[in-house]
């Protein structure tokens, strides 16, 4: 029999935006600064020390497996068995890591980035308790370093893009598309990508 997927994941966005590096170690370690700051000293004067101050960030590494055991039998009786077998554990891989992605918590699974937003220091509150506007979309924007926007993207849930969708159709829609348009595609010049793994 031909096997149909009925459910899952159709792609994970965060593999689309993420830098893939290979290790070797079980957590990857970089090394990251905020730069160097320069200075206009008068003639003669002695340069400050403009020396970088430097960081270590981690990120741990899991492994994901996925495993079906079969017999040499079934092997040789069901023809298409291992094309068929395959297709699931793309698929169920594909599920995985776009669940884990968003949602991870970081124990024994990567850290999802909305649970790690979740708990960073630099959120955007909304301005009205229990409601969403286009003035929230402002100042999440506003509130993006400038050395982030030029390669920054949005990851939604269509729940939320929906929102977003229909505040187009508002006096507001100094940032978006009509409803009538179909979709969004952008948002401040920047792409969106949807989940259905990302909160509602």
């Amino acid at each position: 029999p031909s096997i149909i997927l009925t459910s899952g994941a159709a792609a994970a966005p965060v593999l689309n935006l993420a830098r893939v590096i290979t290790i070797t170690t079980d957590e990857w370690k970089g090394v990251s600064s905020a730069g160097v700051s320069w200075s206009y000293d008068g003639e003669g004067v002695e340069v400050s020390d403009d020396a970088p101050t430097l960081a270590q960030p981690t990120v741990p590494v899991y492994t994901a497996r996925g495993f079906i055991p079969f017999s040499a039998e079934l092997g040789a009786d069901y023809v298409g068995f291992a094309a068929e077998m395959r297709a699931l554990l793309d698929q169920g891989y594909i599920n995985l890591v776009a669940d884990k992605t968003i949602n991870g918590t970081g124990s024994s699974q990567p850290f999802g980035i909305f649970v790690a937003a979740s708990n960073a220091t630099s959120q955007v509150v909304v301005t009205t308790d229990g409601q969403f506007g286009a003035v929230d979309l402002l100042k999440i924007w506003k509130a993006l370093p400038e050395r982030y926007k030029g390669n920054a993207a949005w990851i939604m849930s269509p729940d939320v893009e929906n929102e977003i969708r229909i505040l187009g159709n508002s006096n507001e829609a100094y940032y978006t598309v009509n409803l009538a348009a179909g979709g969004i595609g952008t948002l401040f010049g920047r792409p969106i990508y949807t989940t259905d793994y990302a909160p509602e």
